[in-house]
């Protein structure tokens, strides 16, 4: 079975029977590894024979070093997010601060997800309070831009932060590129935690304006260099000689595990944030494994590499890891597991800080556990819903109809699970073949006219449902253990007969009607059962049940007034006399919607490009009548 891999580096891919990846490992010997999944030994572990009753096929790619694969497994695990390979959990609930130095004129903001857009990233905070205070600080007092790139093009005269004196105007060239840089660099050194080094730039630029005699100038550097002075107060230094250095710790019982990272900057310690493992299947927790992964994973992403890290674990493969990141920084970086002295009584800091996030976390864990299993006891479901969809419509008189299903596990939002649904006709058949289309033909389902939200509710369902075979790889979803759907009886009925159809009876299926006038609490319907169940006001699992379709419904609805709002401007803008789809579209790029373009001058009009003047000046007026 394993005599035609090849005995070479390289990486592996397990697949099922959709081709869809469960997961992704490197080996020096491609052959010795893969033989170790079918020996004896591996038959007698109850991790690896879950894994192996779901593989189908294995791919491998052969690489010419080990180092090579190393990379190559990060990276296919970032494109396939394999359900069985460690993943990061948590890491897009903490703030950066994304500063775009590839544009003319940056600006400063506040993101959860780290690019590779040529912008230099901050962070990450571990509290949003604390991040939101250091943005507010640099508005307040280096007089960086606020406005979108946009208003920043197309702005004639400054806006209101020029007024108050928290932004030079770039927009309208009252300042130059040059300045603004110089701007940008203080800046960086603030973000960067030098401060030593801005307060002696500042300095000099408050001494050289107090010669000019420009003391208004003089006395905003004077107040900013008190306002670092107070933050280097509230700051903690360590003995590190102003040393840039990430500590990092893996600490885990059992299968699961929590990595924490306490990042330092010029000997001072930014904050500490704390990264949950999930989807790790081996019986034996491999520390230097979870560990590889983790760094691989965690400085791939747009951060800033320290010169320095600390590890608790000495890596197996420490000197490639070291390669991989020396390459990515562009210069040295040294990895240690310090054993004594100052380092090793930081990682033990770090270390009994993330066994407390554990314990935290378990307990948390073990609530929503219990509120799974009471939602389970009080409704009489067949499976613990741990995947939980729910389905809502949201229309205006059936014009812009959407459906959206969001998708929660263990309790918690999954947003790779959320999808939107654009309404195409309330059969939902037309894009099936084979027996689905019989299916249609037999049940003889009638097209959508006005608002039928039974219809509406049965297209997005056969969407979803129909999709076992029909999605690509890409995309395919697993079924939940409960279906949810936004409705009563009627909603639920629909949902039946989509299931009976797929044959689909071993999920779960409840409908949510929202309490109407004069009644206390939602009700919950159930297939084969006349009355509602009403839960007490204050069950926790009929909280769960209504944040999940509340979440529901604002998903739907911020995409039906997205197609709402285009639907308005596409109207308004068609009625008028020469702007064709052409004009239309180049209309809308140009000003990105219709209240922007209504607030153009005519003269702003004109620089679209292909219109002509007489159109312009039709348009304009039109729109100002």
């Amino acid at each position: 079975m394993t005599s035609s891999y090849p005995k070479a580096p390289g990486v592996y891919l397990m697949k099922n029977s959709q081709g869809v990846v469960l997961y992704v490992g490197k080996a020096k010997n491609l052959k010795h590894r893969i033989a170790q999944y079918f020996s004896r030994e591996a038959e007698q572990r109850y991790q690896i024979k879950f894994l192996m009753r779901r593989v189908s096929d294995i791919d491998v790619v052969v690489t010419d070093t080990e180092k090579e694969a190393l990379l190559l497994e990060n990276t296919l695990i970032k494109k396939h997010k394999p359900r069985y390979n460690i993943q990061l959990r948590d890491d897009k609930s903490y703030l950066s601060l994304k500063l775009s130095i590839q544009d003319k004129f940056p600006r400063l903001t506040i993101t959860r997800s780290i690019k590779k857009d040529g912008s230099q990233y901050f962070g990450p905070y571990a509290s949003a309070t604390a991040c939101r205070d250091v943005l507010d600080f640099i508005e307040h007092n280096f007089c960086l831009r606020t406005c979108s790139d946009r208003e920043l093009q197309n702005r004639a005269r400054p806006c209101l932060q020029y007024q108050i004196q928290r932004c030079d105007a770039p927009c309208v060239g009252l300042i130059d590129s040059d300045q603004y840089r110089d701007i940008v660099e203080e800046v960086k050194l603030f973000l960067s935690g030098k401060n030593k080094e801005l307060q002696k730039i500042l300095m000099q630029k408050m001494e050289a304006l107090s010669t000019a005699e420009e003391f208004e100038k003089a006395a905003h550097y004077r107040d900013l260099l008190g306002k670092i002075e107070q933050t280097l107060e509230k700051q903690r230094v360590v003995k590190h000689h102003g040393q840039d250095r990430d500590f990092i710790v893996l600490y885990h019982n059992g299968q699961k595990g929590i990595v924490s990272v306490m990042t330092m900057r010029n000997g001072n310690i930014v904050g500490t944030c704390h990264y949950y493992l999930q989807g790790y299947l081996k019986e034996v927790f491999d520390a230097n494994e979870v560990l590889e992964q983790f760094l691989l994973q965690y400085y791939a992403e747009e951060r800033d590499i320290p010169k320095n890290i600390s590890l608790n674990i000495s890596l197996a493969s420490l000197k490639l890891i070291t390669e991989c990141l020396m390459e990515k920084k562009g210069e040295g970086v040294f990895l240690d597991v310090p054993r004594r002295g100052d380092r090793f009584r930081m990682i033990q800091l770090v270390l009994k800080n993330a066994e407390l996030e554990w314990r935290r976390r378990l307990k948390k864990d073990v609530e929503e556990e219990e509120i799974l299993a009471e939602l389970q006891k009080k409704i009489g479901l067949k499976n613990l819903p741990r995947r939980m969809e729910c389905f809502d419509i949201s229309n205006i008189q059936g014009k812009s109809a959407v459906g959206s299903s969001v998708l929660f596990v263990d309790g918690k939002p999954s947003k790779s699970g959320y999808r939107h649904y654009r309404i195409r006709g309330c059969d939902g058949h037309q894009h099936l073949h084979g027996a689905q289309v019989r299916l249609k033909r037999r049940r003889r389902v009638a097209r959508c006219e006005g608002s039928n939200d039974f219809l509406m509710m049965r297209e997005v369902l056969m969407r979803r449902f129909a999709s076992k075979k029909e999605e690509t790889k890409k995309s395919v979803l697993e079924f939940p253990d409960l279906l949810v759907v936004d409705g009563g009886k009627g909603q639920l009925a629909q949902a039946v007969r989509i299931f009976e159809e797929f044959g689909l009876q071993k999920i779960d299926m409840i409908g949510l009607a929202k309490k109407a006038e004069g009644e206390k609490q939602d009700k919950i319907f159930i297939p084969g059962r006349k009355n509602a169940i009403v839960l007490p006001p204050k069950s926790l699992s009929l909280r769960l049940l209504m944040q999940i379709r509340d979440e529901a419904h604002r998903f739907a609805v911020s995409y039906h007034r997205k197609l709402h709002n285009q639907r308005l401007q596409h109207s308004q803008l068609d009625q008028i006399k020469g702007i064709s789809q052409v004009r239309r579209n180049a209309l809308l790029r140009y000003f990105g919607s219709l209240d922007k373009i209504r607030e153009a001058s005519l003269e702003d009009l004109l620089k679209v490009p292909h219109l002509q003047r007489s159109i312009a000046e039709r348009l304009y007026h039109q729109l100002h009548s």
